[in-house]
């Protein structure tokens, strides 16, 4: 059984049923080193021009980020996430860069978990956001609350902008 970080449209409760993830193996998570971005270039989304980046997250060692964690996969559940995220490889990152987003929880994160990372190949720095899937990453994270929410607008960016900084308050809310 295998653990799985996701950070972008798969953070929708209706997303995650859909693939089998269901809330008792589902726990909102921190996890440090990285920072998300949305410049990858997409797999099967369209966009338009240079509107059509997803969701991608590299290494940096100031950064961290929010996201889900889906706890207790079977192989063949991964493997077709694996599919669906075709896009990205998948990385192992040791429970010690995972946090339970809830301050409150003080038990420590007790196993690995996978993540998937953008292949090099589809990395564009130059790339906007594609619209829609910005709308559905946004709303999944506000599925689990105001503080998760404002967490992704604070550390998801834009090139050097946060999307807090390139959309503006009026438009997350």
């Amino acid at each position: 059984m295998a653990n799985l970080i996701v950070y972008g449209s798969l953070m929708s409760l209706d997303e995650l049923a859909r693939h089998g993830a269901l809330a008792p193996d589902l726990s909102p998570v921190t996890v440090l080193g990285f920072r998300r971005s949305f410049h990858q270039e997409p797999v099967w989304r369209r966009g338009n021009g240079l509107a059509r980046g997803v969701l991608t997250v590299s290494k940096s060692d100031q950064a961290s980020f929010n996201g889900v964690m889906i706890r207790n996969l079977s192989e063949s559940a991964l493997a077709l996430f694996d599919h669906r995220e075709r896009g990205y490889d998948r990385w192992e990152i040791p429970a010690t860069q995972i946090e339970h987003f809830d301050l409150l929880c003080s038990n420590p994160v007790a196993s690995s978990a996978f993540l998937y990372v953008g292949k090099t190949e589809r990395y564009n720095r130059a790339l906007l956001p594609n619209a829609d899937y910005l709308r559905r990453c946004h709303q999944a994270a506000s599925e689990w609350g105001a503080s998760f929410r404002i967490a992704f607008v604070d550390n998801t960016y834009i090139g050097p902008s946060t999307l807090r900084d390139h959309l503006g308050n009026d438009d997350l809310n």
